[in-house]
């Protein structure tokens, strides 16, 4: 059922590319507050390879098995919980583990544990917020921030302002080949990270905030979502 869930879901979002293709129909039972999930808004979805659908919320995070619902909130009397109830972006790594970003910084679940690891740094008393994740290479994650990009090192717990991005706030990243493309508050950027360079992609998103990218391997076409401006691809 979960599997089931978790695949309509995708395919409903690239449905508008298939023209020429088959007719499929779907069909969505909605999963309400009422079967279990903590908020009705939800911000980012990833499954892991238990099957389980990890859902980000405004009011915590949740983990669905098809049947039930766990939810994890933040509690200030217990070090491991995780970070903060507003979840932005739930991204799984390249050896399975999950990797939140949220409003008050990043959190790495532990599936051993159950338990979370919490990381986050501040600027003139404005905490880092976390609003998507992608991974740089074994060791380094790339985080879009309301302070600009960053790396994140895995081993050393460290936060890297990305050398030579400008100074803008980002909510969307996106490692593509040898460079990376971002998301910010005035439109796309293409980055460098072993140089430094960093430049606009298209002046097709002046003024434009840059939310979402997706990367459509199997076409190589990039989709930029917008706020208030459309889909550009």
């Amino acid at each position: 059922m979960l599997k089931m869930l978790f695949f309509g879901l995708i395919l409903l979002c690239l449905s508008f590319q298939a023209v020429g293709y088959e007719k499929v129909d779907f069909y969505f039972h909605k999963i309400s507050l009422e079967r279990g999930l903590s908020n009705s808004t939800v911000y980012s979805m990833t499954q892991d390879r238990n099957g389980n659908l990890w859902v980000g919320t405004s009011d915590g995070l949740n983990k669905y098995d098809g049947y039930h619902f766990s939810v994890y909130r933040h509690d200030a009397t217990v070090a491991s919980s995780i970070c903060s109830n507003q979840i932005r972006c739930v991204k799984m790594d390249g050896l399975g583990l999950l990797w939140i970003g949220t409003m008050q910084g990043l959190s790495f679940y532990d599936a051993q544990k159950n338990a979370f690891e919490n990381y986050s740094f501040s600027q003139n008393d404005d905490c880092v917020q976390i609003y998507d994740i992608d991974f740089l290479n074994s060791t380094e994650l790339l985080l879009a921030t309301n302070f600009g990009l960053y790396v994140f090192d895995r081993q050393s717990h460290s936060f890297l302002k990305a050398e030579g991005f400008p100074n803008l706030k980002v909510f969307s990243v996106l490692r593509h080949s040898d460079f990376v493309l971002v998301g910010t508050l005035n439109g796309l950027h293409r980055y460098y990270p072993h140089t430094g360079k960093s430049e606009p992609v298209s002046s097709l998103f002046p003024n434009s905030q840059i939310s979402s990218l997706l990367h459509d391997s199997k076409n190589g076409i990039v989709w930029a979502g917008t706020e208030g401006k459309g889909l550009f691809r």
